[in-house]
């Protein structure tokens, strides 16, 4: 079905969201995502979880270099995977 590969705007409704602020330089397990559009370009919806715990939640992320990675790893089919995102003033970035 269309709807199961297409977001639809209102994804993963029921995990609670947390702030992208929260997470920066923390390893997370990212679990799946999804591009939309915003007012500012491309971002992702994140669902993740802590590397030591099974609940899940999402946040979001727009910076480019963050896209870019989260792109190439949905191409290879490596999710799910350990990484960190951090901010170094002039760009988001995913290690």
């Amino acid at each position: 079905r269309v709807s199961d590969i297409l977001p639809s705007g209102n994804l993963w409704p029921d995990l609670p969201r947390r702030e992208l602020d929260d997470l920066l330089n923390h390893d997370i397990v990212i679990l799946d995502f999804s591009f939309l559009n915003g007012r500012y370009g491309r971002f992702a919806v994140i669902k993740a979880r802590l590397p030591d715990q099974d609940a899940e939640f999402t946040t979001a992320c727009g910076g480019e270099v963050v896209v870019r990675k989260l792109d190439d790893l949905k191409e290879r089919r490596a999710l799910p995977v350990l990484g960190a995102i951090s901010y170094n003033e002039k760009y988001y970035d995913l290690t």
